[in-house]
């Protein structure tokens, strides 16, 4: 099997008080003139540009949704940490706009200043955003929250949950409801019929009467005595 590789890290400046909402949860999208084209999973460290003048944090990139300004503050306008004049003067003659969802913001116990980074090596912030490369001070390929690719990976659609534990080194055991479901044994009619919502007297096989459903994994419809697990 391929193992899928991870998504390269993204460099991203913006203004401290953006950061500062990003890693306060209060904003939740960020928006750029034009498209951004990197893959669901990325790992975004943010830069907070002067007077700060640091790395912050770090957040990953659930999404990218490229619109029109009206459509995107339309959906995000709530996510966003702007007053429509600021948004509009952000946009304005910019035919389309992508927001950039984010989700696990992580806050760095110390923030890597500008002149820390340029202590190790070159380094040049990018004026919206940029790849990681090789050559970019050490400590930005060594920040806590890129240790975790399984989080990354997981948004790709074509990974099984054993893809994810080869792909990240873990042991390809089996999944939490895999385990569940094997120290389960088969219900019997009567607790089917309790789970499907039937009565005894509607029976016309040896199973659930016709039509009815059994619960999805999940639901809080479980085999009695036996909660499914979270």
């Amino acid at each position: 099997m391929t193992t899928p590789a991870a998504a390269r890290a993204v460099v991203i400046s913006l203004r401290p008080r953006f950061a500062r909402a990003i890693l306060e949860s209060r904003k939740s999208v960020e928006l750029r003139r034009h498209r951004v084209a990197a893959p669901a999973g990325s790992q975004l460290i943010l830069y907070a540009s002067s007077p700060t003048m640091a790395v912050l944090g770090t957040a990953t990139l659930a999404r990218v949704d490229t619109s029109t300004a009206a459509d995107i503050w339309r959906r995000y306008r709530d996510h966003l940490s702007l007053t429509q004049r600021e948004f509009d003067a952000y946009l304005d003659g910019a035919a389309h706009a992508s927001a950039l969802v984010l989700e696990h913001p992580h806050t760095l116990p110390t923030p890597l200043t500008l002149a820390a980074l340029r202590a190790s090596s070159p380094f040049q912030p990018p004026q919206s955003y940029r790849y990681l490369t090789p050559n970019d001070p050490q400590p930005l390929h060594t920040l806590p929250s890129q240790q975790h690719p399984a989080s990354a990976l997981r948004h790709r659609s074509d990974s099984t949950y054993h893809d994810l534990a080869e792909a990240t080194g873990l042991t390809a055991a089996a999944s939490p409801w895999e385990e569940w479901l094997s120290t389960q044994t088969a219900p019997s009619y009567h607790e089917l019929m309790a789970i499907t919502g039937s009565s005894a007297d509607r029976r016309t096989t040896s199973g659930p009467a016709s039509g009815s459903k059994l619960p999805k994994p999940g639901s809080s419809r479980g085999f009695p005595g036996r909660p499914i697990p979270s």
